[in-house]
């Protein structure tokens, strides 16, 4: 999923869960949260986030067809800010 995900402008990284293995990967996908809100993204901001990935892992487009919709959304983001 991470691969995928990267070919379409998405940075994620698998990670081990102590649930039952996976051949071949990771059982986990892990974002970069604290990155995301860094750069401003809110809750009100997952849903689209969650929809370029949908269409990705589960609507079988191709993540190059995604990757400029992602780049897209990402230019709403300009802003790094640190939460206190």
């Amino acid at each position: 999923m991470a691969r995928l995900l990267r070919r379409a402008n998405i940075l994620s990284s698998g990670i081990g869960l102590p649930i039952e293995p996976v051949a071949g990967g990771s059982n986990g996908l892990r974002l970069g949260v604290n990155e995301m809100v860094r750069w401003g993204m809110g809750p009100e901001d997952t849903p689209a986030l969650a929809r370029l990935m949908a269409r990705v892992l589960v609507g079988n487009e191709s993540p190059e067809a995604v990757a400029g919709d992602t780049t897209a959304f990402r230019r709403g983001f300009t802003r790094l800010q640190y939460v206190r």
